[in-house]
């Protein structure tokens, strides 16, 4: 019988290549590897692991930054209007539409226009 996997040609032992540079690691990433290291031992041993569920909300500022979006979004929707964005699947440009209260589109618009929009210069 014939096999199609062919067998090691070429030196063995290890490569000449210098090895990667250590990780720089800081306390947080030293207690979380231990942690996991331990909760593998348990399941080695057969125990269940732990597993530990919260609730984290976003720093202040991001929810302050929501909030700014959300009142542009709702001065938009008074006036039947909204704002879609497109990302460009190759990499390129968000297309930035204006659009009506129906969703159809009433023009598009530029970065600039967009955050004069954003910064409450009214719909022209």
């Amino acid at each position: 019988m014939s096999s199609p996997t062919q067998p090691i040609a070429g030196p063995i032992g290890p490569s000449s290549s210098p090895a990667p540079p250590a990780a720089v690691l800081d306390d947080d990433d030293i207690a979380f590897l231990s942690e996991l290291v331990a909760t593998e031992h348990e399941v080695a041993a057969g125990k269940p692991p732990k597993i530990v569920a919260s609730r984290a909300t976003p720093p202040p500022e991001v929810l302050e930054q929501m909030a700014g979006a959300d009142e542009v979004n709702e001065r938009l929707r008074r006036s039947g209007r909204r704002l879609r964005f497109l990302p460009a699947g190759d990499g390129g440009p968000v297309t930035i539409e204006l659009r009506d209260g129906d969703g159809a589109l009433v023009r598009t618009l530029t970065v600039a226009e967009a955050l004069d929009i954003a910064m409450g210069k009214p719909l022209g």
